[in-house]
């Protein structure tokens, strides 16, 4: 005999329903293709009320990910992330604009660790390039958001290798220090040139950014 306390209906949030059942996806209920439809190349955001699902869509797609040893995905979770620690970070310009460069900066660098876990990108200069700009900034694989955020704060960059030619060998990186507006564009040239050069599929998931408000 059961009772109705004995049916386990999952869990109402997605991240802990996809922790709860290792094969959650199994009985993920893809509606109206929203899978496929949100894998179009042009579809960048995904909104929605609390409970109607971005969540465990984003561990559907992680999950499909792993099946496949040339798609690198990352989920970021940015639950606990507050506004407020970009406020130090800001360009200059005039508002709603003074925060996008590190933004920008900050999925640069998440996007970066994506082609550093593709170890065929390894013989390509910008990846040295890449691991080097790491190691100097103690940017590590499992870096979140707020580290990152915590790190660029201290206004002690070191980005010289990025700005290396292509084809120098035998390079001394240069020990010169600034600020991130120094080297994110040097940053997104080669984050940009390895993404060209590999023929991997890469795909990075921001959940809950409707909790980063300033307080």
């Amino acid at each position: 005999m059961y009772t109705i306390n004995d049916i386990f209906l999952g869990e109402p949030d997605g991240k802990k329903e996809a922790a709860y059942n290792s094969d959650f996806e199994n009985f993920f209920f893809d509606y109206n293709n929203l899978y496929l439809e949100s894998m179009k190349q042009k579809v960048f955001i995904i909104l929605g009320r609390k409970g109607t699902g971005k969540s465990i869509l984003g561990e559907f797609i992680k999950k499909k990910s792993n099946e496949d040893p040339k798609w690198f995905c990352h989920l970021i979770s940015y639950k606990d992330f507050q506004f407020h620690a970009l406020i130090q970070l800001e360009n200059g310009d005039i508002r709603p604009n003074e925060y996008i460069s590190i933004w920008e900066w900050v999925l640069l660098i998440e996007l970066a660790k994506l082609c550093l876990e593709n170890k065929k990108l390894e013989s390509y200069d910008e990846y040295e390039k890449l691991r080097v700009f790491f190691s100097e900034n103690n940017f590590s694989m499992d870096l979140n958001t707020l580290k990152i955020i915590e790190i660029t704060k201290q206004r002690n960059i070191s980005g010289n290798v990025l700005k290396i030619v292509q084809g120098e060998k035998n390079y001394i990186v240069k020990s010169e220090r600034g600020n991130y507006l120094n080297y994110i564009e040097d940053l997104r040239n080669v984050v940009i040139k390895l993404l060209k050069l590999s023929g991997a599929k890469y795909t990075l998931i921001c959940d809950e950014l409707y909790t980063c408000t300033l307080r």
